[in-house]
């Protein structure tokens, strides 16, 4: 029963402090302006990688890969490929322009350097696509 009277006490000594601040006045305003933009979708087609049997030497056939982003029209984004293992060849970053329709597709080749390999080690590669500016923004400290 006390732990429920000290509780009642707080509440009432809370309201009465909020009570007396009620003629402040607020002398700092900040206005922020923004500007909604789709959040990037990125599909990709690996169905046609396939590099079969590896040996040291051998000339490996690159192979096309097709992506797919979605975003807000005409809006910039920077797409970096990148692999856990530097035999496999892959296209370099680079900045894209979405299209007007919200969507564009993008191939680039995917292939493996065999030369001087002596084992082959799992590739992790990976694919980051992110806005690179949003048109009619700016940054700033407050």
């Amino acid at each position: 029963m006390k732990r429920l009277l000290l509780a009642t006490s707080l509440l009432a000594a809370s309201s009465a402090t909020l009570a007396g601040l009620s003629d402040l006045t607020v002398t700092n305003v900040i206005d922020v302006t923004g500007k909604f933009v789709k959040p990037l979708e990125f599909s990709l087609d690996t169905g046609t990688i396939n590099f079969g049997d590896v040996y040291d030497g051998k000339v490996i056939e690159e192979f096309l890969v097709s992506a797919e982003v979605i975003g807000t029209p005409y809006e910039t984004f920077n797409m970096e490929v990148s692999s856990t293992n530097p035999a496999v060849t892959l296209p370099p970053s680079g900045v894209h322009e979405i299209m007007e329709e919200g969507v564009v597709a993008l191939q680039f080749l995917v292939g493996l350097n065999t030369e001087g390999l002596q084992e082959f080690e799992d590739a992790f590669i990976s694919i980051t696509v992110n806005y690179n500016s949003i048109d009619e923004t700016t940054t700033g400290n407050l």
